[in-house]
């Protein structure tokens, strides 16, 4: 049944793209996130930055771009969620994945927050990537 719902959605798909004057792009990649339904498997560190305050202060936000299905009324996704993990001396160890999400179609955007300060000392700030796992 799962599999039949799932190529019914792709095939609605493909005739909506055969339309000339109104191509409904936003439903079409909302339907194609839905069957796809894929996660964030995992967040891989590029860099680990400088210049930020020992966790005590707080850590870093880790902030993960929206699937296009965030929001929709028929398929709604759900927004992946990361966590830094800091050392004492404020350099950031490792990302946690906390929450894979749901309905993307691609690698999203992660944005971790820059180090505090008022530029005076040399500061470089973090970067990472999302990997892409299937849902379902």
């Amino acid at each position: 049944e799962v599999r039949k719902a799932k190529e019914a959605l792709r095939q609605i798909a493909l005739l909506f793209s055969l339309l000339r004057d109104y191509q409904p792009v936003d439903s079409i990649t909302q339907i194609l996130a839905a069957d796809d339904d894929a996660k964030i498997d995992a967040i891989c560190m590029l860099d680990p930055g400088t210049g930020y305050l020992p966790p005590s202060y707080g850590v870093p936000n880790v902030s993960l771009s929206e699937p296009p299905t965030l929001g929709a009324k028929l398929f709604p996704g759900s927004l992946a969620k990361g966590e830094a993990r800091m050392v004492e001396t404020g350099r950031i160890l490792k990302l946690d994945l906390i929450d894979g999400g749901s309905g993307y179609v691609e690698t999203p955007e992660v944005q971790i927050s820059a180090p505090p300060g008022d530029g005076t000392n040399k500061k470089v700030q973090a970067t990472a990537k999302a990997v892409l796992g299937k849902g379902k």
